[in-house]
């Protein structure tokens, strides 16, 4: 199935550079995909390029803007599609970093969204909110099951300002991580059955 870098609520927001690194079992740290947004949706360091999808996904000036002003749970709406998985078949490891503002958005607008995170059973997931329906950023990560989800909470990211989150996957410790502007907001989160 595709990726999808999808808000999935109101969402005014841009992101200006997606980088995404994994480490595979028998390797080191590999920058796989860099998306800078100075080409379209081009993938500077792989081959998985995106497409813009819905009336309000546009890219000016080196930014992915993505307009959603209007738009309701379920509708279809402005995001970046990717022409196949991101994220690595076997790797043990990720870390995604983007930069992005967002502002005066809804409950659970995505930033980043791989996966499926709709329904709860059966589905895999890995996604991003700078602002939860309780006012909180969210990360959250699922290998089979939505209600089991591994997440972290931190403050909310909707104000307008810029800012860079890297989400860590972290095989080696078996725990979720969260960057926010070069800080960790909270601890990391155990994986359990989520690894």
């Amino acid at each position: 199935p595709h990726t999808r870098m999808t808000p999935l609520r109101s969402f005014s927001g841009l992101a200006a550079v997606l980088l995404v690194v994994a480490c595979l079992p028998s390797a080191r740290a590999t920058l796989i995909h860099r998306y800078s947004f100075t080409d379209g949706a081009k993938d500077g360091a792989g081959s998985v390029d995106g497409r813009l999808l819905g009336a309000g996904a546009t890219i000016t000036g080196g930014e992915l803007v993505l307009k959603n002003e209007r738009s309701a749970y379920g509708d279809k709406v402005a995001c970046l599609e990717f022409a196949g998985p991101v994220l690595p078949a076997g790797g043990t490891s990720a870390s995604l970093a983007v930069w992005f503002t967002a502002k005066s958005i809804g409950g659970f607008a995505r930033v980043l969204n791989f996966g499926d995170s709709e329904g709860t059973e059966g589905k895999q997931f890995l996604y991003f909110t700078p602002c939860t329906e309780e006012g909180l950023a969210r990360v959250a990560i699922t290998a089979t099951d939505a209600t089991a989800k591994t997440y972290i909470d931190f403050d909310a990211l909707d104000d307008g300002q810029s800012h860079l989150v890297v989400v860590v996957v972290d095989g080696a410790t078996q725990s979720l991580r969260v960057f926010v502007d070069g800080k960790e907001p909270r601890p990391a989160q155990p994986l359990g059955d989520n690894t």
